[in-house]
């Protein structure tokens, strides 16, 4: 998977996650607190930087993990934009529905400035917060993370589910790859019909081997003595633990929430 390949592959991978979750959270909860369009922008631009400049994650592998957030993003603001309301009270751009006295629509599909405005601050505000949370998992391995929860004293049964979940996506899109493969070894996307029949078998057929590969995982867990807990190698010495980063982090993410809060 290719976020969990940079993560353990990029420059910052030996920076404490304290380090990095504290700077990140702080950072993300200042976008959320946003109200004006700067500040999360700023927030984006610092973000990449940290990730391109620091990390050593080339740019465009960055803007091709970036695509599913902001097609899921555009796709859920644009259905806010619009409303529906009287063809009479219809704002910036609208069509209605022809039917009534003299022609005139009955129903009005419409765009209004305080929808336009809202929208683009939380796009705004939505985009500050991704670029945080992609900068933490981009730069700290799971385990990593894992293993700053279980200082953080987090219950057991949410890190087994967290871990359990991490790997079953593991195994969908490994098996997704695998049954794709072999439908291109069969030239089963050679043509439009051929595409959308074998597309239809992958879907089709893909929880049946998911939960076969899981049960798999299930049997491996309980050969190797799995005791209600699983447990990932994270030495606490390989980390490169910086009070002078951790104070810098937490009074830049300090001063962001301060100015979400007052400008």
């Amino acid at each position: 998977m290719l976020i969990d390949d940079l993560a353990y592959s990029n420059k910052l991978r030996g920076i404490h996650p304290a380090e990095k979750a504290s700077f990140a959270l702080l950072s993300m909860f200042a976008s959320m607190l946003a109200k004006n369009y700067f500040l999360p922008l700023v927030i984006v631009v610092l973000n990449t930087i940290l990730v391109t400049r620091f990390a050593g994650i080339k740019f465009k592998i960055l803007l091709k993990i970036w695509m599913t957030p902001l097609i899921f993003g555009a796709v859920g603001f644009f259905a806010i934009i619009f409303t529906c309301c009287n063809p009479d009270g219809m704002g910036l751009l609208g069509a209605g529905v022809a039917g009534g006295e003299g022609g005139r629509g009955i129903v009005a599909i419409s765009l209004e400035r305080e929808n336009l405005t809202f929208v683009i601050q939380r796009m705004l505000n939505f985009l500050g917060c991704v670029s945080s949370l992609f900068f933490l998992i981009l730069t700290t391995p799971f385990g990593n993370i894992i293993h700053l929860l279980r200082c953080l004293r987090v219950p057991s049964i949410f890190l087994e589910l967290v871990t359990i979940s991490h790997r079953s996506i593991f195994i969908l899109m490994d098996t997704v790859k695998l049954m794709r493969s072999a439908q291109i070894s069969r030239l089963g996307y050679s043509n439009f019909h051929t595409s959308f029949r074998s597309f239809g078998l992958l879907v089709s057929t893909l929880l049946v081997h998911s939960l076969l590969r899981t049960r798999r995982s299930w049997a491996a867990l309980l050969a190797r003595g799995y005791q209600q807990e699983i447990w990932l190698l994270s030495p606490a010495n390989c980390f490169h633990f910086s009070c002078r980063r951790l104070a810098f982090g937490l009074f830049i993410g300090i001063l962001l929430i301060f100015v979400a809060l007052n400008f």
